[in-house]
């Protein structure tokens, strides 16, 4: 007994997620769904961008058409390894764009917690810190001395 697909595709990529990760796939022909709404919902749940949540159905139709045989009867062929070639080229495009805006984030810590952080000895001192070589005798630039004839800092 197969379930019916369910498939929403409203021409609008900036309407809805669903309709924004179908767009990036390329599953936007109705009369032959490549993926259920429940899958790209599921995606979407997965992954923390759509160009990554597209990635991954696209990873997913690429095992799915790299399993089937390609066909050919007489003048007529399915050529399903180019198919699932042309998709895992697909996820490898959305996962490099993904990244091409990724930005390091340093979650934030109240002062009174790197206060008792710095004070707990149980914890493993860092390899550096600021200032590790700082040097309070060396001539320190903005002193107004003249280095070399370039003149004050």
């Amino acid at each position: 007994m197969s379930k019916q697909v369910r498939f929403t595709y409203g021409n609008d990529p900036s309407s809805t997620p669903v309709d924004a990760v179908r767009f990036l796939v390329g599953d936007t022909n109705p009369h032959r769904p490549l993926l259920d709404d429940r899958e790209v919902e599921w995606a979407i749940a997965q992954q923390p961008d759509q160009n990554l949540a597209a990635a991954l159905l696209a990873e997913s139709l690429f095992g799915r058409f790299a399993s089937m045989a390609d066909i050919k009867v007489g003048p007529v062929s399915k050529s399903y390894s180019k198919v699932a070639e042309l998709f895992k080229s697909k996820a490898d495009q959305l996962r490099a764009e993904a990244c091409k805006f990724a930005v390091v984030s340093f979650p934030a810590t109240h002062v009174a917690t790197k206060e008792t952080l710095a004070r707990d000895t149980t914890l493993t001192e860092p390899s550096f810190v600021v200032g590790l070589s700082d040097n309070p005798f060396a001539i320190q630039i903005n002193q107004g001395l003249d280095h070399a004839g370039y003149g004050n800092y």
